[in-house]
């Protein structure tokens, strides 16, 4: 009788165990592997496998130390609650941003604050002594972060006039001074910057009277404006400026020249918070994303429009100029003047992308959405075609309320150019209820057209009649400046104006002058378009541990994105980086660490609808 161990288990001979070692050995092994490869790709690799550089240096965690000065209280007047509110506001930001945070006295400040904070907040630290002055430039040496504002450091301990040299060497301001506004007037931010990331470009935070610090600073992120995003009394947003984000050594500097509790409506408000979030985890070394606005990242859009009414013959014949300049433009007529000229519609459909100020000159504004409907309505139905659809409204008298929006939506519109009062220099997705539970939400872009149109234009002019060509001036001066702020550039002409036959030679001028490497020119559909499209875009950038961040791109849009870029503000600059995708099989996008910065560029060759893309970058992994 053969031995137990010597019988065969499902036809083969041998012992059962060696067949079930031999069996579940590869099984355990293949998990474990699968295992490290999740936590590589996640919290990181094993320790014990030494692929890991220990940078706890560059990327402490971050804490913040709040000023509560009873000082600075003392000498705020009959309310010194107010400046207590301050410190208490700003307590609250950190603790929102998930700091840790306390309050610490003027006596903690001059003893100097050592490794017990990396973030130090100045709210509207007018009186400094000595020693507290020498221990904020110690903390600065040590590369940690100052947010500060008003005017810092400008008297003692005593409430004496010292100077401007504290604020001039914390910020890099020149020739700073004290003003109070007696008109109303707005604080510019500018876009595509990563502490602005989520503030539209050209915001205008309006400025209640109190006193101002101004100063003269490169590429200031804040600056003194009027309405129209203009700097007040001066040329250029360098001899306003209002606010600044900068380096010292490896230090970082925040500051804003006006009351940050005093300022904005309800609307900016909420914006300017936001603002002052990403200022907060800037300083404090938190990753942030900045998506690209433009396409081919450029600086700015420009919208080329004109309002030509019933007069389709100058419209034709202003036409010709842009199609002969190559430049994209948009121009606005009455449905019924089309109807009565079908030749020239035709034309300008050929040229440019028609669009409609309505039916007829009749203000849109006070009727009920009925009547605004039924005319909408009927403009379309005029100016439509099977290959052109009519997309674009321009309300007449730049009148409209809130009825002309639902009018528009239910007449099949998909954009509005307002040229009313704009709070900000970027488009506004206004996104209407679905009609049915499966529907698609039907949506209308509002288009700022806030800048200067040559009808203001014309009346600010002192040259000689007939006009010359540095008519043009101020037109090239506002693409500049929209260039500054990031936003878009809306040319407006009337039919009686720039749009006139006689005055093409100014036009022409013009036209080639916006012909810029960073500008993106287009028509007033165009735009609408690419920001439907990139605003269901969202990027989300977290940090995991000391040493990874994750970053989450997810487009929620119905449209594909073809090639789009992020820039990865890091919290140190790495010598090494690399990229892991989250999704076993799938590629990160590409990148490059731009030289001698803290950025890392992420290039995506397209956004697929409704898909996410989630990776993770390691910084200094061996």
């Amino acid at each position: 009788m053969a031995n137990a161990a010597g019988k065969s288990w499902l036809g083969l001979k041998g012992p059962f165990g060696v067949y079930l070692t031999l069996l579940v050995v590869p099984v355990i092994a293949l998990q474990g592997l699968v295992y490290v490869q999740i936590v590589d790709q996640t919290i990181g690799a094993f320790p014990i496998m030494k692929r890991l550089r220990m940078v706890s240096d560059n990327m402490a965690e971050p804490k913040v130390a709040v000023l509560r000065s009873d000082i600075n209280a003392g000498f705020a007047g009959e309310h010194p609650e107010y400046y207590y509110d301050l410190s208490a506001f700003w307590n609250f930001l950190a603790d929102g941003a998930g700091f840790e945070h306390r309050l610490i006295t003027d006596a903690e400040l001059a003893r100097g604050l050592g490794d017990s904070a990396t973030v130090l907040i100045l709210p509207w630290t007018t009186c400094l002594d000595k020693d507290q002055r020498q221990a904020i430039r110690a903390f600065l040496e040590a590369g940690n972060s100052v947010i500060a504002t008003g005017p810092v450091g400008a008297r003692d301990e005593k409430n004496e006039w010292v100077g401007w040299e504290f604020l001039n060497e914390l910020t890099g301001l020149l020739q700073v001074v004290s003003i109070t506004p007696e008109e109303q007037t707005y604080a510019s931010f500018r876009g595509n910057q990563f502490y602005s990331a989520n503030v539209p470009a050209g915001l205008l935070l309006s400025l209640p009277q109190h006193v101002l610090a101004v100063g003269i600073g490169h590429a200031p992120d804040i600056y003194w404006s009027d309405a129209n995003w203009r700097p007040v009394s001066v040329d250029w947003p360098s001899e306003a400026a209002l606010g600044v984000h900068r380096t010292v050594n490896k230090g970082r500097v925040v500051w804003m020249g006006f009351n940050e509790r005093l300022s904005g409506n309800a609307k900016s408000r909420v914006l300017f918070e936001r603002y002052l979030h990403a200022s907060l985890q800037w300083a404090g070394r938190q990753p942030l994303a900045l998506p690209q606005t433009w396409p081919d990242e450029k600086a700015v859009a420009a919208i080329p429009y004109g309002e030509f009414g019933a007069n389709l013959e100058a419209a034709q014949k202003a036409s010709e100029v842009f199609a002969r300049e190559q430049v994209p433009a948009t121009l606005f007529c009455q449905s019924g003047a089309a109807l009565r000229r079908p030749a020239d519609a035709a034309l300008l459909r050929e040229r440019v992308e028609l669009a409609t100020s309505g039916d007829s000159a009749e203000a849109f504004a006070g009727q009920n959405l009925v009547k605004q409907a039924e005319r909408l309505r009927k403009a379309k139905a005029e100016l439509d075609t099977e290959k052109i659809p009519l997309v674009g409204f321009k309300p007449p008298q730049a009148a409209f309320g809130p009825e002309t929006l639902m009018a528009l939506r239910s007449a099949g519109f998909h954009y509005l150019v307002d040229s009313g009062e704009n709070d900000r220099a970027l488009p506004e997705l206004i996104e209407f209820r679905a009609s049915s539970f499966m529907g698609r939400r039907a949506e209308l872009t509002r288009l700022p057209a806030g800048w200067a149109q040559d009808v203001d234009i014309v009346a600010a002019y002192t040259g000689p009649t007939p006009w010359k060509e540095d008519l043009a001036d101020p037109f090239v001066r506002d693409l500049e400046l929209a260039g500054y702020l990031g936003g878009i550039y809306t040319m407006g002409i009337r039919e009686d104006l720039l749009g006139a036959p006689e005055n093409q030679h100014i036009l022409r001028s013009l036209l080639r002058r916006m012909r810029r490497d960073d500008a993106w020119l287009t028509t007033a559909d165009g735009l609408a378009q690419w920001w439907s499209r990139r605003e269901k875009i969202r990027v989300e950038a977290t940090r995991v541990h000391q040493h990874r961040i994750r970053v989450s791109v997810t487009n929620r849009g119905r449209d594909e994105m073809g090639k789009y870029v992020v820039d990865l503000h890091l919290p140190y600059r790495p010598k090494k980086v690399r990229l892991l995708s989250e999704m076993l099989g799938k590629a990160p996008p590409q990148y490059e660490l731009r030289a001698d910065e803290e950025i890392l560029r992420l290039e995506f060759t397209k956004l697929k609808r409704e898909s996410s893309q989630v990776f993770l970058v390691a910084l200094d992994e061996l």
